[in-house]
């Protein structure tokens, strides 16, 4: 199977009955952004500008031919069509070669990853280590092929409204609603040509009136989440499995009977009126149901749904947990990527990648899945484009230089890491006002690369929005969000997730080849007697030559293998005993790194990974030891789970905060390690989180998007939102969590008398 991109860029699918030619554009900048991205006049400086194409795409020709048609009507239509042509051949070259421009769909040249030359010994910085070269964007080493925007279709004509322009921005700088999601997630009553035209014939005052603008909204919208339909889905059972892994008389099997119920409850279909009137909804259209997390998210989430999953499974739900991942997979068939979630206003960005772990939980829970050759061949097609995305669109992976004297001559070591990164130049929808308020309190002397926007939407397409980590220090070490420099961290969790997804890649070319899943652990290519280059290193293969036989197998186990030699040359924290994020760029006169010396668990992911387990990782089983010793001297483990940072700073992926899926992350990491100490500290944070989730729910009825580690049972507190409930991932990791310690940890028995 393959997927194959046609001239006007639709995705089409070979060899079966899937067919993706439906055109999707992506968001759009306004005129005067346009403006500003062709001057090089943006903010923070921007991008080096990029040089045109050298001939006109297909696109450009039609619009000439017909704009030379007009030609025929006479003088003054002639000046029109003139006009036109030239408008229209100005846009394009600025959409097709300006980086901020907010496009997915960009294609790559070879060798094509943004390079920072790095000094021979990196400088370390408060437990991160910091590029002290000045960083180089190569110009023109970046070929900006956008997809050509088709003016009728409906993202685009829904983008109109919700994702730009003078309506949204009215209605948000008004303040109708407390939240800012809230109207971008309203469907239309009417198409959004009509809503536009009426809203430019109100007057200027009623534009600015809070009770004009109410009533307009009112009366062209309707209330939010409306397209979404209660739904129970057909495989949900009163009895799961979980359930029997837990003493019927105990607590905490009263606790999983109300989860399992829960998840019924957060399920829903998608309205038939949004496949009937697409371009009225902000909503993408979903094939399956999805299990939403709850609360302000009225739509699914692209690593949400990983949790999900594992909750769904436990609860004997395969059914309902495959349509959630068919529904991510198809994100990929129509958009090249899986975005952050499931609206029109999230196709500027993704998520942490754990679509392959789906893919590979549901095969090992499912035999009829393991047995059903065409979904594993999309899958696995797919999920290469996915790796694609995350390698080579856009500026995701950073090459990293390092200049090495070997007597007389030079000898470059090449290595690429990934970052967070968007190419955005405008709000967030979805939090337009707060937003604005940060990026007019950015301080010029930020060195903020790709704009403010920018970082702030790579901060969420990271999941951790906003945390310390992305974050300048300030005076009195504060941490604000207008010193945000997302993009100019690469995080240690991002490259753990990315080798796990490079090890899932190689098991999953060898399940589609032989029919045979191999385990996690397969042992890596031996590399160190070839050496690693920059293009081709030269392998050798050790032991286990069923994962190698596979041509993509090879390459996707060599992928891994140069990502976790990267993570231990740049990665390791040998004072600390631990992992942790490497910052690149430039820093001005004065100005710290982000995150400088705060300690998170996304240091200990690496553990989940099984990084250290791979033998290229220099003296791997002494870092797993140092890591399991750092983690418990590192404050994180508290009574109420394991803390996000260290860092109290007002955010809400920072200290007091504890967020399910970290716990099932280093919960699970600490069991791989079959270390004794890493299995007891494993299970005594199963013992904790289990112990205040219960009590929270026993106390309020509600299970918390994220608690308060410090306090057993108290709810998490900070961001830009008020504290949600529902929740999709909580009750996802609870239910797996019960099902793989229920012999254990279920032994609470109810209180009598």
């Amino acid at each position: 199977m393959s997927i194959a991109m046609t001239g006007d860029h639709n995705l089409l699918h070979k060899g079966n009955a899937y067919s993706f030619n439906k055109p999707f554009t992506l968001h759009t900048t306004i005129w005067k952004q346009e403006q500003q991205a062709l001057l090089g006049q943006s903010k923070a400086g921007g991008l080096a500008m990029l040089k045109p194409p050298a001939s006109l795409s297909p696109g450009q020709r039609r619009r000439r031919e017909r704009a030379s048609s007009t030609c025929a009507g006479g003088f003054w239509l002639a000046i029109a069509g003139a006009f036109y042509v030239v408008i229209c051949m100005w846009v394009d070259k600025v959409s097709e070669t300006q980086a901020e421009f907010p496009t997915r769909l960009r294609r790559h040249n070879e060798n094509s990853w943004l390079q920072y030359q790095m000094p021979a010994s990196a400088h370390r910085l408060s437990g991160r280590r910091s590029a002290s070269a000045d960083a180089s964007n190569e110009e023109n080493n970046w070929a900006w092929q956008r997809r050509k925007r088709t003016f009728g279709s409906p993202a685009e004509r829904a983008c109109t409204v919700f994702c730009e322009g003078e309506l949204l921005q009215a209605v948000q700088l008004t303040g109708i609603f407390q939240d800012s999601k809230e109207f971008v997630d309203m469907p239309m009553r009417m198409d959004p040509e009509i809503i536009l035209d009426n809203f430019r014939a109100l007057t200027p005052a009623a534009k600015q009136s809070r009770y004009a603008l109410t009533k307009f909204v009112e009366e062209h919208f309707l209330p939010s989440g409306s397209e979404l339909i209660p739904f129970r889905p057909p495989d949900f059972t009163e009895t799961p499995s979980v359930l029997a892994s837990l003493a019927p008389n105990s607590t905490y099997y009263c606790w999983a009977q109300f989860l399992n119920q829960a998840f019924a409850s957060l399920t829903r279909k998608i309205s038939p009126d949004v496949d009937l009137n697409p371009q009225r909804y902000s909503i993408l259209r979903r094939p399956h149901p999805v299990v939403i997390p709850g609360g302000r998210f009225r739509e699914s989430y692209y690593w949400d749904s990983y949790w999900i999953v594992l909750g769904l499974l436990a609860c004997d739900m395969k059914e309902t947990a495959r349509g959630l991942v068919q529904n991510l997979l198809d994100d990929v068939a129509n958009f090249g990527f899986v975005p952050n979630g499931g609206r029109i206003y999230y196709l500027n960005r993704s998520q942490p990648p754990l679509l392959s772990e789906m893919v590979v939980t549901l095969l090992e829970a499912d035999e009829a899945v393991m047995k059903d050759t065409t979904f594993i061949t999309l899958a696995v097609d797919l999920l290469d484009s996915e790796y694609e995305f995350w390698m080579y669109e856009g500026e995701h992976a950073v090459k990293l230089v390092e200049e090495e004297k070997e007597g007389e001559t030079k000898a470059k070591t090449t290595h690429v890491l990934n970052r967070y990164w968007t190419s955005t130049s405008y709000p967030r929808p979805e939090s337009y006002r707060e937003d604005l308020k940060i990026y007019t309190k950015t301080p010029v002397s930020a060195n903020l690369y790709g704009g403010v926007y920018a970082n702030i939407a790579a901060g969420a397409e990271s999941g951790w929005d906003f945390s310390s980590r992305w974050i300048v220090p300030g005076l009195n070490d504060t941490y604000e969000l207008p010193d945000i420099e997302t993009s100019n961290v690469l995080p240690v969790e991002l490259n753990a997730y990315l080798y796990r997804m490079e090890r899932n890649l190689a098991r999953l070319h060898t399940l589609q080849a032989t029919a045979v899943l191999p385990p996690l652990a397969f042992l890596a290519t031996n590399m160190k007697e070839g050496g690693v280059g920059a293009e081709a290193p030269a392998a050798k293969a050790v032991a286990d030559v069923g994962i190698l036989s596979v041509p993509k197998a090879i390459e996707y186990s060599l992928a891994a293998d140069r990502r976790a030699l990267a993570m231990d040359k740049y990665m390791w924290d040998s004072a600390g005993g631990m992992w942790a994020d490497y910052v690149v760029g430039p820093r001005a006169a004065g100005r710290a790194a982000p995150g400088r010396g705060v300690v998170s668990v996304s240091n200990f992911i690496p553990l989940w990974a099984g990084l250290a387990a791979n033998p290229l990782v220099e003296e791997g089983e002494v870092k797993t030891t140092r890591t399991i010793a750092a983690l418990k001297m590192s404050g994180l483990i508290q009574v109420g789970g394991c803390l996000t940072t260290a860092k109290t700073t007002g955010e809400q992926w920072d200290r007091p905060n504890a967020w399910p899926p970290l716990q099932q992350l280093m919960i699970e990491g600490l069991e791989r390690t079959g270390l004794p100490e890493g299995q007891q500290l494993a299970e005594a944070l199963v013992k904790a989180w289990l112990e205040s989730n219960y009590l929270g729910w026993a106390s309020t009825g509600y299970m918390h998007e994220k608690y308060n580690g410090l306090v057993p049972g108290a709810r998490g507190e900070g961001g830009e939102y008020y504290p949600q409930v529902g929740f999709g991932w909580t009750n996802g990791v609870v239910l797996h969590l019960l099902k793989v310690y229920g012999g254990k940890m279920g032994a609470i028995k109810k209180k009598t008398g």
